[in-house]
C-alpha cells in the first residue's frame, strides 16, 4: 500500500480497506486503477485487463457481472471486466482474495531462461525407460501498478 515514487510520495495498488468481492468493490477498483499516476504525478490512463479470482468466487462473480436486478448493471454494460480468470491455486491461500491485472506495461513478468528440454534413456539390464524434462524460468514484476487486489474482508 505504500510503494515509493521516484519523485517522492507513495502510491497504492490495493483497495484502501480490504473488501470481499462485490459490485461496489469492483467499481472502486476500476476508479483507483484509472487514477494511477506516474512518478511525475501525471495520469497514465491505466485500465483493468483481467479479473483473477479463486475457484470459490466463480459463481459470485458470475452473479455480479452478469445480472441486471432492479438497476442496470454498469459493470456488465461497460465491459470493464470481460476477462475473468479462475485460478485454482488462489483458493488454497485465501478463498476471498481477488486481483486485477492492469494494462500497465512492465507490470508482471515471466522470464524463460531456458525452454523445456526433454531427454530419454533406456536401461539395458532392466528394460526400464527413463524420461526427464527440465526448464528454467523466473517470475516477478517491474511496476506494481500492473496488479491491483484485495485480501477480502
Amino acid at each position: 500500500t505504500a510503494h515509493l515514487n521516484v519523485s517522492g510520495g507513495t502510491y497504492s495498488n490495493k483497495i484502501a480497506t480490504d473488501a470481499d468481492i462485490s459490485e461496489a468493490a469492483l467499481e472502486q477498483a476500476a476508479i483507483d486503477i484509472a487514477g494511477y499516476r506516474d512518478d511525475r504525478g501525471l495520469l497514465i490512463a491505466a485500465k483493468p485487463k483481467k479479473l483473477v479470482i479463486p475457484y470459490q468466487l466463480q459463481f459470485e462473480v458470475k452473479r455480479i457481472l452478469g445480472t441486471d436486478l432492479n438497476d442496470p448493471n454498469v459493470l456488465k454494460q461497460s465491459s470493464i471486466y470481460d476477462q475473468v480468470v479462475v485460478n485454482h491455486y488462489l483458493g488454497s491461500t485465501g478463498s476471498d482474495d481477488w486481483f486485477i491485472l492492469t494494462d500497465v506495461p512492465d507490470g508482471m513478468k515471466y522470464f524463460e531462461r531456458r525452454g523445456d528440454q526433454f531427454e530419454m534413456d533406456n536401461d539395458f539390464d532392466t528394460e526400464n525407460a527413463k524420461f526427464k524434462a527440465t526448464a528454467r524460468y523466473s517470475f516477478g514484476w517491474s511496476d506494481p501498478r500492473g496488479i491491483y487486489g484485495s485480501q477480502g474482508a
